[in-house]
């Protein structure tokens, strides 16, 4: 529509008016740049947009995420992750580490602070040694912790850790390391002994209790010992009341176990809504900034339904989209992997992809999301993107976590806001008459009139309709107002459209009158 004419306007009783025509080729197409109109040349200019923007989506406390329907899934400000559940019961513990590092002083290495009710100074046998955690103590008497009395009931012998400030563990399990001696009436492992939890060094809560322990010979691990425990501690004491033997009170080594901690085996999901508009058109990339360590595993899915988010559910199988969950009359469904739709467990959306991302034909990995671009034209609709999330690890496995995706994209400005120059009118207009021409007319467009000066009061052109279609895909459409109060000034026309849309203005005309 290179020049083209408005001449074929219907006839009107108006006696004044204005035409242009865009003169650039291939008219204005607003999806690649915003626009000005260059009054000098009469021209369409266009304005590119900004490339290769970073849109950093953030997966935190303030993300709008469904809920869950479980409590598996925690959201915090460091992003999404599978929740690990302390398991109370030492017994079902199947760590074996140090709650603490090796100590080299009672001081060192800090926070941690070793201190005990006596050492035995000649030899020097200090409190640190039962925290070294060297497991193979010579005979030498220096090297392990030896009180300078014997614990008794009454008076019992003890040995203490501080974890330091803000440092409180939780402890399930223990083992105690006998004194290595070459004289057994020496080695005086523990025969009776408790262990106690405190965060304030004053108040101590009794955490196991051991009356009788079978006699352990020199340089000899106790089986670990067990107890529930689910509170965090800041002390822990080891207190004797008896010891085997005539020896005084001494202990090679104190290990203390730090509580494990189980992860679902099963899938959990969440979703992000809102994750961004009109940007996800542009995009360029998607890079999620996640950890999977071990075995465990994110999966994702992609709502893009326009007009209906969230309905359907797909994910990029390598070669083409596959829908994995989807609501049909009311049911979730599911896919399974021998490709049949089945009735979602729990009728809910998060229920229907936590048992579709179930299988490994439906599931979409960090890698495969990051893969989908601007070449992936079916996804980047108007509207909003949704994004489901399935985490998975096995018991006891280090968990997954989602921290961010940084979407890279080009910023094609806000909306169209096209305006014509300024005809002065020497009469006062009642009644106007309005017409342009528009290849693929975006439903969000809306032309305008204005009458007065700089900043005019813009009444909206509504209920404009198609005269005819005047060459491929483009229509020329009017639109009359009556009844106006007789406005006096400059007349100008403006037409705003949503960025991102594939409209092309190609031309405009406005009569006037009284």
């Amino acid at each position: 529509m290179n020049q083209s004419s408005m001449s074929n306007l219907p006839p009107q009783k108006m006696t004044n008016g204005f035409s242009d025509t865009f003169q650039d080729k291939q008219g204005v197409d607003l999806s690649l740049s915003t626009a000005y109109y260059d009054e000098p040349g009469k021209y369409f200019c266009e304005m590119p947009g900004q490339k290769d923007l970073n849109q950093v989506i953030q997966i935190d406390q303030t993300s709008n995420i469904e809920p869950p329907d479980s409590d598996s899934l925690s959201v915090t400000s460091d992003g999404l992750s599978l929740k690990k559940s302390i398991i109370s019961n030492g017994a079902t513990n199947t760590g074996t580490s140090y709650a603490s590092l090796a100590m080299v002083s009672n001081l060192s290495p800090a926070p941690v602070v070793i201190t005990a009710s006596s050492q035995y100074v000649s030899p020097n046998c200090p409190a640190w040694r039962a925290f070294d955690q060297n497991e193979n103590h010579s005979t030498n008497p220096e090297e392990c912790w030896i009180a300078s009395a014997a614990g008794t009931e009454t008076a019992p012998q003890w040995i203490k850790i501080d974890f330091g400030p803000d440092s409180s563990v939780i402890i399930n399990k223990y083992s105690i390391l006998s004194r290595n001696s070459l004289d057994p009436t020496y080695v005086s492992a523990p025969r009776n002994f408790q262990l106690l939890g405190s965060n304030d060094d004053i108040v101590w809560k009794t955490l196991d209790s051991v009356p009788d322990l079978p006699e352990l010979p020199s340089n000899t691990w106790s089986n670990y010992l067990t107890f529930d425990n689910n509170v965090a501690y800041r002390y822990y004491k080891f207190q004797i009341m008896g010891s085997w033997g005539t020896g005084l009170t001494s202990l090679s080594q104190l290990k203390l176990v730090q509580a494990s901690y189980a992860v679902p085996t099963s899938l959990e999901t969440a979703i992000l809504f809102g994750t961004s508009t009109s940007s996800w058109m542009n995009i360029k990339s998607i890079s999620p900034s996640f950890s999977t360590p071990g075995s465990s595993k994110i999966f994702y899915a992609l709502s893009f339904n326009q007009g209906t988010p969230s309905e359907n559910w797909k994910i990029w199988n390598g070669s083409a989209w596959k829908n994995i969950a989807q609501l049909d009359s009311g049911n979730w469904l599911f896919l399974d992997n021998s490709g049949t739709w089945i009735n979602s467990t729990v009728n809910t959306r998060l229920d229907a992809l936590k048992q579709a991302l179930g299988f490994n034909t439906n599931q979409m990995d960090s890698q495969s999301l990051a893969s989908i671009n601007e070449n992936f034209s079916e996804v980047f609709v108007p509207g909003t993107i949704s994004l489901a999330i399935g985490m998975m690890a096995d018991e006891n496995q280090e968990v997954p976590s989602l921290g961010y995706f940084t979407v890279t994209h080009d910023e094609i400005g806000q909306e169209l806001n096209l305006i014509s120059r300024p005809y002065f009118a020497d009469v006062p207009i009642t009644k106007a008459y309005v017409s342009f021409l528009v290849k693929d007319l975006s439903p969000g467009s809306m032309p305008y009139i204005g009458v007065g000066g700089e900043a005019p009061d813009w009444i909206e052109l509504r209920g404009y309709s198609e005269l005819e279609n005047v060459s491929t895909g483009v229509g020329s459409y009017s639109a009359s107002l009556s009844d106006l109060e007789a406005l006096t000034g400059t007349v100008r026309i403006r037409v705003t459209a949503p960025a991102g849309t594939e409209m092309q203005i190609h031309g405009w005309a406005v009569n006037w009158g009284s």
